[in-house]
């Protein structure tokens, strides 16, 4: 074997048996072990990035088996080979016959205008590199296949496919691009926001119009809420605007199929004593820090959290849930969300809605909890003073949230204390 087209004698195999519809493993490793009987390493590594490799006759001339003038570019988990012709495989078969394989992999799709605030009409053009592949599109949140959303064919098979959206409000587009016998680009989320738009949003046509506390709660319906509450935009000081407000802090954005939030009989937060895994939702998160900086755009699993602040009859405000795992893409958040602490990484963010300490509060007959006193800072300034002080607390930081492009309000981003905090924290694993 050669990783070499000028040296084709570069690795020999030893005096190895291979029984007929049986197999040899050989690693690329670099190690050079060619004794009978043992497992076999080459004395060169593959480069993930595409090169030459050949199977040569004993002779030292003759090629047997060749990937000219060089295999292509590798991913993790996935395995390259022979089936018919060369392939992919998704599930890789090491000692075993190969698998079903695929061609190659669409390419992601590309925008020409980031996501983030716009302050007036734009046109945005959708790209994927990959010829012959048909774009999809969709433009209320819910996810595109092949078939469902906006389709755009392509002229050709050889001509990559582009389409042009004209924005004029909020829009979260989601794109995807697929091929036959390749693998799909994946969705890609874009999330648009008209600040001028946003105090008047009301509610989408298919949200209930009733939100549901089931027991523990009261077990009765509740008026949902959709609006921005105009008290507060127009009772805004001098200097102190909405719009200001809105660009002021790092914006979440959090898009799912709207059924998954709000429909009353599958919406996890018109039912949000509702809990277990079958009220997780797959859901798009993106960070936008102000002044157009860099943030992310991740999958997640999002789910309802807290106890009292998922009453109706208390707040109309709930706090989230994020969860990073394989199942949804990357297995963690890795990013510094919150500057000075030791953890990059993150399993799970809790999204705090500082009920007890928000002015959608409804006031108590006793007055424990009252609306009028509300500053949203309390609990976020006990644990800077825990950690000022050098005591283990979770770091956080506020947000403006939208939850498929409707404002949700401030919101007070947070590690969530358990395990993975722990083990991120104060090192160890997170058994």
């Amino acid at each position: 074997m050669t990783d070499d087209r000028g040296n084709l004698a570069k690795w020999r195999f030893p005096a190895t048996p291979i029984a007929p519809n049986s197999y040899r493993v050989v690693f690329a490793s670099g190690k050079n072990r060619a004794i009978p009987g043992t497992p076999l390493h080459t004395g060169f590594k593959l480069n993930e990035a595409g090169g030459y490799l050949a199977l040569v006759r004993p002779d030292g001339v003759s090629i047997a088996s060749e990937f000219a003038p060089a295999y292509p570019s590798q991913r993790a988990g996935v395995s390259f080979g022979l089936a018919g012709g060369p392939v992919y495989f998704l599930n890789p078969t090491p000692g075993a016959a190969n698998d079903l394989g695929v061609l190659g992999f669409v390419a992601d799709t590309k925008f020409s205008t980031s996501r983030g605030f716009l302050f007036g009409p734009v046109d945005v053009t959708i790209t994927c590199a990959t010829p012959g592949a048909t774009l999809a599109y969709t433009l209320n949140g819910d996810l595109p296949a092949s078939g469902s959303g906006v389709q755009v064919l392509p002229l050709n098979a050889t001509s990559p496919p582009a389409a042009t959206v004209h924005l004029t409000t909020t829009t979260l587009l989601r794109t995807a691009a697929f091929k036959a016998g390749y693998v799909d680009s994946g969705v890609d989320t874009h999330s648009y926001i008209f600040p001028a738009v946003v105090v008047n949003q009301t509610r989408p046509a298919s949200a209930s119009t009733t939100w549901v506390d089931d027991p523990p709660g009261d077990g009765q319906a509740h008026p949902a809420d959709y609006t921005v509450d105009a008290s507060v935009v127009n009772s805004a000081q001098p200097g102190y605007s909405f719009t200001n407000a809105l660009l002021a802090l790092p914006t979440i954005s959090l898009v799912t199929p709207l059924a998954g939030l709000f429909n009353s009989s599958t919406g996890i937060y018109a039912r949000p004593f509702m809990t277990g895994t079958n009220w997780e939702r797959p859901v798009s998160v993106e960070y936008m820090p102000p002044g157009g900086s860099n943030g992310f755009h991740v999958a997640a699993g999002v789910r309802m959290h807290g106890g009292v602040s998922r009453l109706n009859s208390v707040i109309p405000k709930h706090p989230l849930r994020l969860y990073f795992r394989s199942d949804y893409g990357a297995p963690k958040l890795e990013y510094p969300l919150f500057p000075g602490a030791a953890a990059q990484r993150f399993d799970q963010l809790v999204l705090r809605s500082c009920s007890t300490d928000a002015w959608p509060m409804d006031n108590t007959v006793d007055f424990l909890w009252r609306n009028f006193d509300a500053t949203y800072q309390r609990d976020q300034w006990m644990r800077d003073t825990q950690l000022a002080m050098g005591h283990l607390s979770a770091h956080g930081r506020y947000v403006q949230l939208y939850l498929d492009g409707l404002y949700w309000g401030l919101y007070n981003v947070t590690e969530r204390l358990g395990d993975s905090f722990c083990a991120e924290t104060l090192g160890g694993n997170k058994e």
